[in-house]
């Protein structure tokens, strides 16, 4: 059975088929993040998403865990930084590329494809 994280690579083989390198702004690999889920029928379901900017809180920050795009916060009591699990965003992610994986065959078919040139960096959160 196929794991996501060779669901991720190829979703990931396949983006860079349609849009080869050097042919994405080069923001776009620190602002996308990466998630799937299985569908009933056992395919990988991949997503390539982008979070719209919003207000970051008192003692909040974006990094990069792990190669995953985190929200951090301050834990002023403690002195440490603590993953954001929710923090109830206005906003609903952007799909910006979207897969679909057949795990028997390791066959990908796109869902949905942007025109990544026309997406604006000032619009979206992206990690320095």
């Amino acid at each position: 059975m196929m794991d996501f994280e060779s669901a991720r690579r190829l979703a990931v083989a396949k983006l860079n088929q349609i849009h080869p390198c050097g042919s994405l702004p080069e923001w776009v690999d620190r602002a996308v993040t990466i998630g799937g889920a299985r569908s009933a029928g056992g395919e990988w379901k991949v997503d390539f998403i982008l979070f719209e900017k919003e207000p970051l809180g008192v003692g909040e920050r974006w990094s990069l865990i792990n190669g995953s795009r985190v929200l951090l916060r301050l834990n002023p009591a403690r002195g440490n930084e603590m993953v954001v699990l929710t923090r109830g965003s206005k906003t609903e992610p952007v799909v910006v590329f979207s897969v679909l994986v057949d795990p028997s065959t390791a066959e990908v078919s796109v869902l949905r494809d942007s025109e990544f040139a026309e997406l604006n960096a000032d619009d979206y959160e992206v990690i320095a």
